[in-house]
């Protein structure tokens, strides 16, 4: 549906069903958690209730997809800090990345 703006995004978004876990700004405590709606090579965008600002620095940990009836091994480190938030919509621009082993169970869903 054409709504009159310019895209201004330089990457793809890819739409992602994904639980994602994040910190605030290097916080040691227990990781929380949200749900991952899509991901390029620029950003993202999660759906959380958690307490982010605009400016404040997030890590992201986000499950490798497995093949059916395989369980993920690795996930996906991001360091990145929030470009907008708009309820409970977080967008997160990239920093930095990496693919890591498992360190954590993650829920079956």
């Amino acid at each position: 549906m054409f709504t009159g703006r310019t895209e201004r995004r330089a990457s793809c978004r890819y739409p992602v069903k994904s639980e994602v876990f994040y910190s605030y700004d290097g916080d040691a405590g227990e990781a929380e958690h949200g749900r991952l709606l899509n991901i390029s090579s620029g950003g993202i965008l999660l759906e959380s209730s958690g307490k982010f600002r605009r400016g404040m620095k997030v890590d992201l940990e986000i499950p490798w997809p497995a093949p059916d009836g395989h369980n993920s091994l690795l996930v996906v480190k991001i360091v990145g800090s929030v470009v907008r938030v708009q309820g409970k919509l977080v967008a997160v621009a990239i920093k930095a990345s990496e693919f890591c082993p498992l360190a954590r169970k993650i829920a079956d869903n």
